[in-house]
């Protein structure tokens, strides 16, 4: 990841899942601190504090967006986002896209082959 915000110094915003492992959000907030100060973190904050809707995902992304760091599976849920409809929202803006799968993974350990091509 630093090395993406390194190299999109003109893209200076990362939107990220308020719903999310603080542990995560803690790590993004480092890297900014520490690397690449010309870079802002937005939340994206959930109306139910149970999953994020895809509209909201989608008004925060503009022009100035870089990188979107989002969990698949919520922390306080364990509700599922779409996840070919969020990344297709994403590349529409031609963002890089960072996937938190350690809740997801024992679940879906079928699928995650599938989801390594979309």
């Amino acid at each position: 990841m630093y090395l993406y915000l390194f190299l999109s110094r003109s893209r200076t915003e990362i939107v990220f899942d308020f719903l999310n492992l603080p542990t995560d959000l803690h790590v993004t907030q480092g890297l900014i601190n520490q690397q690449s100060k010309s870079h802002s973190l937005q939340l994206i904050n959930s109306s139910d504090d149970i999953k994020v809707a895809e509209s909201k995902i989608n008004t925060m992304l503009d022009q100035d967006t870089s990188l979107v760091n989002l969990s698949h599976a919520s922390l306080k849920s364990s509700l599922m986002c779409e996840i070919k409809s969020v990344i297709n929202i994403v590349r529409q803006n031609n963002d890089l896209i960072v996937w938190g799968l350690s809740r997801s993974a024992t679940a879906l350990s079928q699928q995650l082959p599938f989801l390594l091509t979309l």
